[in-house]
């Protein structure tokens, strides 16, 4: 009786310190599994970052682009690209492409438009406050629409 008594307590007590390290597992694999989501996560927020500031990312936008009405399919041209909105959050949101070959004779199209670049520059320089902030960049018209490359 005493050995079955002896047996029984040191199953309990092998049952007791299992349950210990099985918990002592998960603690580990969930933080383990934490870990891993916070570096991939960090990882992917920096090649996104990488990504965005060299152009390989396109934004389309729905702006006001003053050109001349002469554009032809697979011209380009040097524009400057207008921040001049203050969204709720104090960042400036990009409204209009200004594209004159010459100052006369251009007219405001609303048109979306694939951007590749940043298009939020918190760097840049303000003209003014009514002008708002000013950057180029290189357009091409095609078929269906227009792609704009950041040049600055």
């Amino acid at each position: 009786m005493r050995e079955k008594a002896e047996t029984r307590d040191a199953d309990v007590l092998l049952h007791k310190q299992m349950n210990k390290l099985i918990r002592k597992e998960r603690q580990d694999s969930v933080l383990g599994i934490v870990m891993i989501i916070g570096i991939l996560g960090g990882g992917f927020w920096w090649v996104h970052s990488f990504l965005e500031d060299s152009g390989w990312i396109s934004h389309v936008f729905t702006v006001n682009m003053y050109m001349r009405d002469n554009w032809l399919e697979g011209e380009n041209r040097v524009c400057f690209g207008v921040q001049d909105n203050q969204t709720p959050n104090g960042q400036r949101q990009f409204t209009s492409l200004w594209c004159p070959d010459i100052a006369e004779d251009i007219a405001p199209h609303n048109i979306s438009i694939r951007f590749w670049g940043k298009t939020y520059r918190p760097d840049s320089k303000v003209v003014d406050e009514f002008a708002g902030t000013s950057f180029q960049w290189r357009c091409a018209r095609r078929r269906d629409g227009f792609d704009c490359y950041a040049i600055n």
